[in-house]
């Protein structure tokens, strides 16, 4: 009679070990499970991240594009407006990304004034007007001061002074007309014009023909009508409409140092 009682008790020891087992492999296996899904949670809340990120981009990718395909002017595939949170290339473009932020856009040029009927761009600056401003004005109007207070005024003629003043005024006036004019950026033609068509080349940087003494500037962002070259000193282009006031600013230059030399060497206190 006692044999079936210890029968019944090891029985219930097995299940109750078996039950306890499994307890607690159940709860080792929710535990992998919650371990499992924090791995997950971290391993995608990133590239989740990273995926919103490159969507944003690929978003202002489109639209600079689009803007760029449906601006009337020969310009690059670039910004069309200034913005704080452009990357831009270089410190004077990111300089007229925090200040230039209500001026126009074409190109890398910075349109200061425009007509109102035409839309026309009257004054503009290139993309290193910092560098006109404070170093290649400081430059000019501190010596002309110098030589003004130390020479010019003291011991200098009315006639001398009145020459010497003609020189130094037209050389601060014609590098204004260099700088704050448009070098000639050229509107942008899907088709070339019918009259010395042959003379006209597909660009690929701006989609559009342009005449072949016109010329894609990477610094200004846009085709330019008889472009010369790139004048950080003057901080635009030299193209078809500020060559003859570079020409007069570069003589002016020239004449104001000797003016300036002379007056020095020559006049004694």
């Amino acid at each position: 009679q006692k044999q079936p009682d210890v029968e019944t008790g090891q029985q219930q020891q097995q299940q109750s070990t078996t039950s306890m087992v499994s307890s607690s492999s159940s709860s080792s296996s929710t535990s992998q499970q919650q371990q499992q899904q924090q791995q997950q949670n971290s391993t995608t809340s990133p590239d989740y991240t990273i995926m919103n990120t490159t969507n944003e981009e690929d978003n202002d990718g489109d639209e600079r594009t689009r803007n760029w395909k449906a601006s009337r002017y020969a310009i690059g595939n670039i910004d069309t407006q200034w913005n704080s949170s452009n990357k831009e290339k270089n410190t004077c473009l990111q300089l007229s990304s925090l200040v230039c932020t209500n001026a126009g856009r074409i190109g890398n040029m910075v349109v200061l004034y425009e007509d109102k009927k035409t839309s026309e761009p009257i004054i503009m600056v290139g993309p290193y007007w910092p560098i006109m401003i404070f170093v290649t004005y400081p430059l000019i109007l501190g010596l002309t001061g110098a030589v003004a207070v130390m020479r010019v005024i003291p011991y200098c003629s009315i006639e001398v002074t009145i020459v010497w003043s003609l020189c130094s005024l037209g050389l601060i006036v014609s590098l204004g007309r260099v700088a704050l004019r448009n070098p000639g950026i050229l509107k942008r033609t899907s088709t070339p014009p019918n009259e010395n068509g042959s003379s006209w080349i597909w660009n690929d940087q701006a989609l559009t023909y342009r005449p072949r003494h016109a010329k894609y500037d990477r610094d200004c962002g846009c085709v330019i009508e008889n472009f010369d070259h790139t004048c950080p000193w003057t901080g635009t282009a030299i193209g078809k409409n500020n060559i003859r006031s570079f020409y007069a600013f570069t003589t002016l230059i020239v004449v104001c140092l000797a003016f300036n030399m002379v007056l020095f060497v020559v006049v004694q206190k």
